[in-house]
């Protein structure tokens, strides 16, 4: 029965089991997560490249992830499934937390907006210190905000984002 099964799925005429599908595929994002994160670990300067294939495997990640949050049997494959997808999105997410930074130290500075550094505070990194010479100027915030991509920190996971005096 299994062979017969193999035969008529390598001709098409028979799909393979969802679940199955969609768990090796988040088998194989996974590593490829590992990969990039040891990539990108490796390197001090952003490689785009890198960020760029860190991307593209977002979106199949969050589709797997959504589709069996609402999904309406809740047996318990679909939630072993929808458990995986959680925990290797939150680790895509925390990834993008941790490149973050960069990309905001790369904007201010060719924007020529003044800034000290920049940390990531918590277990999760949701927290993000940001430290300038002037903390207390509205202006000063605003231009970095609009400058910079702070404004979608919130979208990637970002709970608090503290601006503090530099340290001397």
């Amino acid at each position: 029965m299994r062979f017969l099964s193999y035969i008529l799925i390598s001709l098409g005429f028979l799909l393979p089991e969802p679940y199955q599908s969609d768990a090796d595929k988040l088998v194989r994002i996974y590593k490829q997560i590992v990969e990039i994160e040891k990539k990108l670990e490796e390197k001090k300067e952003v490689d785009f490249k890198l960020v760029d294939e860190l991307n593209r495997l977002g979106y199949p990640i969050y589709v797997i992830y959504k589709k069996y949050e609402y999904y309406r049997e809740k047996d318990e494959r679909s939630l072993k499934l929808y458990a995986k997808a959680k925990k290797v999105y939150e680790e895509y997410m925390l990834i993008k937390r941790k490149l973050f930074p960069k990309f905001i130290k790369m904007d201010a500075k060719r924007n020529g907006i003044p800034l000290c550094d920049i940390e990531l505070k918590g277990e999760e990194k949701r927290k993000l210190v940001i430290r300038i010479k002037h903390p207390d100027s509205d202006e000063e915030i605003r231009k970095l905000l609009n400058s910079t991509q702070l404004m979608y920190a919130d979208r990637i996971g970002f709970d608090v984002i503290d601006f503090r005096p530099c340290k001397e």
